[in-house]
């Protein structure tokens, strides 16, 4: 228990939740880390103390404990590379790797130049398995049945799934982030200005032909 409360930030620790409400360092580790063992009235008051005391679990402390988590990047790049869109997002992750490579995260990444080598990196990963990866983020080219299908195993394995897209039903449990394409649109006019004639047309084309803009 000693090395737990060594993971909280600042001042905080579980030993100071625990002296206030005079209750054990045991119950307080327990509801902290949602575990069984304690009651919801107790939990409840635990929860609400350490928020108000400003407790803050120091999850690099806590990851030094925990095997490295890895997250496949199942993303274009290839003949993409010169394109705008996907250049940004693979720099994003890039930047997010080296932040979260301290707390024993690493990021894979399995770059698709269409939907068929998409499928198949997914198989492959679904075949890994949640021993191998704990999450995986992608994009939806056309939402082929048989990709969804494979993001389904991989979520039937617990492994969390972020999909670049708009909203997705089925299955459950995927995490979408909306790609906005009406931003995007306004960007690329924008720079299109900058090398169209006075006089010119520029004609703006995005999204999937069934994509209802709200």
């Amino acid at each position: 228990m000693d090395d737990f409360m060594k993971n909280a930030l600042g001042t905080v620790t579980i030993k100071d939740i625990s002296k206030k409400l005079g209750i054990s360092s045991v119950s307080v580790h327990r509801a902290l880390k949602g575990k069984e063992g304690i009651s919801d009235e107790l939990r409840a008051k635990i929860l609400k103390t350490s928020k108000e005391m400003g407790y803050v679990e120091n999850y690099a402390a806590a990851s030094i404990k925990r095997k490295t988590e890895r997250i496949a990047v199942v993303l274009p790049k290839g003949k993409w590379e010169k394109k705008m869109y996907f250049d940004y997002i693979w720099l994003g992750i890039k930047k997010s790797a080296k932040e979260l490579k301290g707390l024993n995260v690493e990021t894979i990444p399995f770059v698709c130049d269409d939907e068929d080598q998409q499928l198949a990196q997914l198989k492959e990963i679904a075949e890994a398995g949640s021993g191998e990866y704990g999450g995986v983020i992608t994009i939806s080219f056309t939402r082929a049945p048989e990709v969804l299908m494979q993001l389904q195993r991989l979520l039937a394995q617990n492994i969390r799934v972020l999909v670049i897209d708009d909203h997705i039903e089925i299955p459950e449990g995927l995490i979408c982030i909306h790609p906005r394409e009406v931003q995007v649109g306004k960007v690329a006019a924008e720079l299109a200005t900058l090398i169209t004639p006075e006089k010119g047309r520029i004609l703006v084309s995005s999204g999937r032909a069934d994509y209802k803009n709200t």
